[in-house]
């Protein structure tokens, strides 16, 4: 179970026995999103709601939530999917409670808060965006460290600090989630999926693929047919 805020790079992956030979298992998520702009009026009227605003604030850096916390949180957020009007704003600032006075949950990077508006925050949005948005095409670290406005030892710096991940490790969990939507929603040949997740080599993007989903994306492919995983 993780609280994440806006603008958080991440990914999520199955277990490798989800993927195994006639696994019978199947995912299942529960996602709540929250504006947290809508607490803005109570968080400046009332001081009860501190902890719930710092806990907001630490969702930029991505909070993991373990426990009887977890198991708590997650019998309410079943409940809360059949809950209407104001019995489900109830029970999510409930669960909000929880989480910000729980001593269940670390922060998965640890490092600094930075505020929203501070120059960094801002440029890590940046980059996050036009790696989303160019991720099809050659990307280098010269054009992405200028876009920080950031020489490239000091971009790589930050963005390790920022993300716990390299800059390339990143690029290539975007290219990978990217290939994995495309072998799900649609029947295009792989080779065409190379290219359009930005591989030039369809052997190379067969050997990533394989080194962080543990098959090749034609057995990837195979399986979800064979399970009926595909929409």
């Amino acid at each position: 179970m993780v609280f994440i805020g806006s603008n958080v790079p991440h990914m999520w992956l199955s277990d490798p026995v989800y993927f195994e030979h006639n696994t019978k298992l199947v995912s299942k998520a529960i996602t709540v999103f929250i504006n947290p702009s809508i607490f803005n009026s109570l968080f400046e009227l009332t001081s009860e709601m501190d902890d719930i605003r710092d806990l907001i604030q630490q969702a930029s850096m991505g909070i993991h939530v373990f426990g009887k916390t977890r198991r708590i949180i997650a019998d309410k957020l079943l409940k809360l999917a059949n809950q209407n009007g104001f019995d489900k704003v109830m029970g999510l600032l409930q669960i909000l409670n929880l989480l910000s006075v729980s001593t269940e949950k670390q922060l998965i990077i640890e490092n600094v808060y930075e505020e929203e508006s501070s120059p960094n925050a801002d440029r890590l949005v940046k980059v996050i965006k036009y790696i989303k948005e160019n991720f099809q095409s050659p990307l280098n670290l010269k054009e992405v460290a200028e876009i920080a406005c950031m020489t490239k030892p000091s971009f790589c710096r930050f963005f390790k600090a920022r993300t716990n991940k390299k800059f390339f490790q990143y690029l290539e969990e975007v290219r990978i989630d990217n290939a994995c939507k495309l072998l799900i929603e649609s029947d295009a040949p792989i080779t065409d999926i190379s290219y359009r997740c930005g591989y030039n080599s369809n052997s190379h993007f067969c050997k990533v693929f394989k080194d962080h989903m543990g098959k090749t994306p034609k057995q990837f492919r195979i399986d979800l047919n064979k399970h009926s995983w595909k929409s």
